[in-house]
């Protein structure tokens, strides 16, 4: 039997004590680069490896393990006990039940002590990671996401809801991390000192973990944390390979995972109604010479007809009493967007955008889930983590053909409350170059869901 050893150094870095191609099959990935060519550019693939000088991530292990197991490769891992106690009894919040399924992953979290949990949105997230957080009474948590909206929505939550005490959140010019839980954004994370939060936290906890990315902030950030306990929550798996590696080897693999059909059954999350409205072709716009760029801008931002289908279908549901968010993804179509629904229809619409500030942000969004206003346009901003309970429709003004990105605009609209059970997506066939593709790919994903 062949032999190897690995040296656990910290919670970041495995140093291989041998040879590291014995391994590094389990580490694969390809990667895709452009050539210069006489006429034109072209796309060539190499195979590489998350291995590199005889160093891995730590959070590779359980992968490296299993793949030892199955090639007759004995395995020595030399490892320090990094294992926090975790006290059940202290596992509560205030006014909470936890469901099974919330049971099983927070114990997972007590035995595996990182890892993935893979939820919908609307399935409660944000009770899971203080559910955990409940459980280390004791320990310095540090909590991450990307959205200033998302973390003080669940800062909010922590200590108006749960009573969680002696809690700080940082963000938008603040660097107190001071609480014995911190809240607070990567961006400002990423530009802290290393030396001031390195070694200050015995859990992280990584909100819409799908965009740590390879040499992107979180990457930076979690290669510098010593954190033992680190726990990722998202409602889609990372598909690339190299960027699945990274969160993997960042966080640990998956230990926990809710399905939305899964959530449909346990009546917690609403059933999706699929409507797809077609768009009348104009030649004009069918110009094969055109960038994709171009044909986005003439086909979706600036496509009157189009946009006339959009408030339409908004306007309809409004005069039935239904909430509507519009998602877009360019500002000048949501401007757009306004001016038609004013003109044509008299539509009182307000437009979430990076431009407007959080407070408003909250007034606007605690206006539309008490439905005292009805539609709301926003961009990417709200695609994530945004708790709009009783929202009735979701229309995909956008387009698009990234699955991750069409999972996340529909669970804006898939938490179930007593008077809703289900929530209307309006989509658009879009049939010009590019964007047909991306048509397709997001009647896959409602097709492969069960929606369709």
């Amino acid at each position: 039997m062949t032999e190897l050893t690995i040296n656990v150094i910290d919670p970041v870095i495995t140093k291989v004590d041998g040879d590291q191609k014995l391994i590094r099959s389990c580490m694969r990935y390809e990667s895709e680069y452009w050539v210069k060519g006489p006429r034109f550019n072209y796309r060539k693939s190499r195979v590489c490896y998350a291995v590199t000088r005889k160093s891995f991530y730590t959070g590779l292990i359980p992968r490296v393990k299993e793949y030892c197991e199955r090639n007759d490769i004995d395995l020595k891992v030399n490892s320090d006990d990094w294992h926090l106690k975790p006290s059940r009894k202290k596992l509560k919040l205030p006014g909470i039940t936890f469901r099974p399924d919330q049971l099983e992953s927070i114990y997972a979290v007590a035995e595996k002590q990182r890892g993935l949990i893979i939820a919908p949105t609307g399935s409660g997230k944000t009770i899971l990671a203080l559910g955990v957080a409940s459980m280390f009474p004791k320990a310095r948590i540090l909590v991450l996401c990307h959205s200033n909206s998302i973390i003080r929505q669940t800062f909010k939550k922590a200590r108006d809801e749960y009573n969680f005490t002696d809690i700080s959140i940082f963000g938008a010019g603040s660097k107190d991390i001071s609480g014995r839980i911190s809240f607070g954004t990567i961006q400002t994370m990423v530009n802290m000192d290393p030396k001031d939060y390195g070694a200050e936290f015995d859990i992280v906890i990584v909100d819409e973990c799908h965009h740590i990315a390879p040499n992107g902030q979180y990457e930076t950030v979690l290669s510098k944390l010593l954190s033992p306990i680190r726990i990722g929550f998202t409602a889609t798996k990372p598909k690339e390979e190299l960027r699945a590696l990274v969160v993997e080897g960042l966080m640990g693999p998956i230990i926990g995972e809710l399905t939305v059909q899964e959530g449909i059954d346990l009546d917690i999350l609403a059933v999706p109604t699929i409507k797809l409205v077609p768009v009348p072709f104009n030649k004009t716009i069918a110009d094969k010479n055109r960038s994709y760029t171009a044909i986005y801008k003439a086909a979706i931002v600036e496509n009157r007809a189009r946009n006339r289908l959009v408030i339409k279908n908004a306007y309809e549901r409004v005069s039935k009493d239904m909430s509507v968010l519009i998602m877009i993804k360019e500002i000048a179509h949501g401007d757009r967007l306004m001016e038609l629904g004013k003109s044509l229809y008299d539509m009182k619409l307000e437009f979430v955008r990076g431009a407007v500030g959080l407070v408003d942000r909250e007034y606007i969004q605690n206006c539309l889930n008490d439905k005292s206003m009805k539609c709301v346009i926003c961009s990417s901003v709200w695609r994530e983590g945004i708790d709009i309970p009783s929202l009735d429709t979701v229309i995909y003004a956008s387009g698009g053909m990234s699955d991750t990105m069409t999972l996340q605009v529909i669970g804006r609209g898939l938490r179930r409350t007593k008077t809703k059970d289900t929530v209307e997506i309006v989509d658009f066939l879009d049939t010009y170059k590019y964007l047909s593709t991306h048509t397709v790919n997001r009647i896959q994903t409602y097709v492969e869901s069960g929606w369709l």
